[in-house]
């Protein structure tokens, strides 16, 4: 179980680089797409699409070396949560947009309730992991 365990973990950390790496190279293209999402200031949208994809890259990092695990998963988790949270909000506010998740290519499928269904199982799948961590911890101890 701990293998399947430090392979999901992985796994994660590599899916949350991958998202990282086009917002990085592109922070504009990404600035406006958070910007769509009309529900941050707009004073802040360019802070939060420059902060988010680098939290992005380090909580990738964290999750695939195991360093820092716990606190890596728990931050994997309140992303997820978030980007859940702004997806329903734009689906219920019926925005034509596409969610940015993996790219900034303005011409992308715009798959907001594919996205959450993903975002759905990725929490579920997270939080599993922090509770094995969790109890892994508590074996140890």
């Amino acid at each position: 179980m701990h293998y399947i365990y430090i392979a999901i973990r992985m796994g994660l950390g590599m899916m949350f680089i991958w998202a990282s790496v086009d917002k990085i190279f592109n922070p504009g293209q990404f600035a406006e797409m958070v910007y769509h999402y009309k529900i941050l200031p707009t004073f802040i949208v360019h802070s939060v699409s420059i902060f988010l994809p680098w939290l992005e890259l380090i909580t990738g990092f964290l999750l695939i070396v195991g360093m820092w695990e716990r606190a890596g998963l728990i931050i994997f988790n309140f992303l997820i949560f978030v980007f859940m949270i702004a997806l329903t909000l734009a689906l219920w506010r019926g925005l034509d947009i596409h969610c940015g998740c993996f790219t900034v290519d303005p011409y992308a499928e715009k798959e907001l309730v594919m996205s959450l269904l993903r975002d759905i199982v990725l929490i579920f799948v997270g939080t599993g992991c922090l509770v094995y961590s969790i109890q892994k911890k508590k074996k140890l101890l």
